[in-house]
């Protein structure tokens, strides 16, 4: 039995710059991944309880007798392999030692315990995690007299294949395309489910908690309205990383954007290439990056940007200019975008108090045994993310007191058309 109390917080370093710029609207691909939630490992302190492990166990094979194995499994105990030691009696592979037989091969018969031992230590701990989330979610739901059923958990899904439709999908063909959707994201029937579970319970959850004034609106208006910078943000582990990157699209006039998904080690950029909008307008930006990419000239690249514990080159792709719309035109659109943001941030904080207020008691010991060494590498990375901070705000500070500005070699332009 392990008792888990660590209070965790997400990594930081390396979090691409694209993340201060809001974008319009929602893309179908959103709607299907839903917001980052807190991982297990952010739960302690409180007075709730894990579900019943029967239960775990249950979606755990449901979903495993889908996709089988999988990478990064943890060793059993005692030195014995996967497919050891599977009975009470220490009986070997293909020996139930008086357990149900979930299957007979060939005359040989395979024990339910066996392969629940392989679940738990392959597929166990990240299917264990989402269950955890929605075992508190629903503990929130009953605690506040709400009810989430089928009903809430259809009408999260009618809301995808509504997104596909704004994109033009024909109505005949939206239930193929979000199937090829969740297939092409390695996203399980079960593990969609899920998710829609977990959407219904935050929607039912954050009703009348969240609120966008009009005065909001027209201040995110102004923002996306305005001028606006198409850059390409290639993130690096280390200074000499980005100085190899630089001279791959300055002196040997890469494509900065096969670079980008090459090199980079931001999130979706070996998809996107790293490309991001940056409005002119939007506050909250580092002042640094926001100088440097202020000065860029189209297909120019910057010098390194230290930033949240990783390196930042930034590639001018165009300038977008100010947009000349009337504000009652996109306001439906705006509102609708602003809300489900909205929702995301405060599902994800939402979700992270649950967990953090939760008291989770691991009673089986391959999943006690991932848990351990999963808190162990966040304390890790928190550590490292608070000191890289630390480093950081000292930076800012020193260049707020001295007025610097980061100067960009000259010979840094890149090849024109490169995009």
């Amino acid at each position: 039995m392990q008792d888990c109390h660590p209070k965790l917080s997400r990594k930081m370093a390396g979090f691409p710059i694209g993340a201060w710029a809001l974008a319009a609207s929602a893309s179908v691909a959103a709607l299907v991944l839903g917001g980052n939630a807190p991982r297990a490992g952010a739960a302690s302190d409180g007075h709730n309880n894990v579900a019943p492990r029967a239960a775990q166990r249950a979606v755990i094979r449901e979903v495993s007798q889908q996709q089988f194995g999988g990478a990064g499994a943890s060793p059993p105990p005692s030195g014995q392999s996967l497919l050891q030691g599977g009975a009470a009696n220490g009986s070997g592979f293909g020996q139930t030692g008086g357990q149900k037989a979930i299957a007979v091969v060939n005359g040989q018969p395979i024990s339910e315990r066996q392969f629940d031992r392989i679940l738990m230590s392959t597929d166990g701990m990240p299917l264990f995690e989402k269950f955890l989330q929605l075992t508190v979610l629903s503990q929130a739901a009953r605690k506040a007299g709400l009810h989430v059923g089928p009903k809430q958990i259809a009408a999260e899904r009618a809301k995808i294949l509504a997104g596909l439709a704004k994109e033009h999908v024909p109505k005949g063909q939206r239930t193929a395309a979000l199937a090829h959707i969740l297939a092409e994201r390695g996203i399980s029937p079960l593990e969609f489910r899920m998710k829609l579970t977990r959407a219904a319970y935050l929607q039912a959850l954050s009703r009348g908690k969240i609120h966008v004034s009009r005065a909001q609106e027209k201040a995110v208006f102004r923002v996306q309205s305005g001028p606006k910078l198409v850059l390409r943000d290639i993130v690096l582990h280390t200074l000499a990383d980005a100085a190899y990157v630089r001279r791959l699209i300055t002196k040997k006039h890469e494509n900065p954007a096969l670079v980008a998904k090459q090199h980079s080690i931001a999130p979706g950029a070996n998809v996107n290439g790293g490309l991001i909008i940056l409005p002119l307008r939007q506050k909250g930006v580092p002042a640094i990056v926001m100088d440097t990419a202020r000065r860029l000239k189209p297909h120019q690249l910057s010098a390194a940007i230290f930033l949240n514990g990783a390196y930042h080159l930034l590639y001018l792709v165009k300038r977008i200019p100010a947009e000349h719309v009337a504000f009652k035109k996109v306001e439906p659109k705006l509102r609708q975008a602003m809300l489900m943001s909205l929702r995301q941030q405060w599902g994800n904080a939402y979700m992270a108090h649950l967990l953090l207020t939760a008291h989770i008691r691991i009673n089986n010991s391959i999943l006690a045994t991932q848990y351990a060494r999963q808190r162990d590498l966040q304390l890790a990375e928190i550590r490292q993310a608070q000191a890289q901070q630390a480093k950081l705000k000292k930076q800012q500070e020193l260049q707020k007191k001295h007025g610097s500005v980061l100067k960009l070699p000259a010979n840094n332009g890149g090849a024109a058309g490169l995009h």
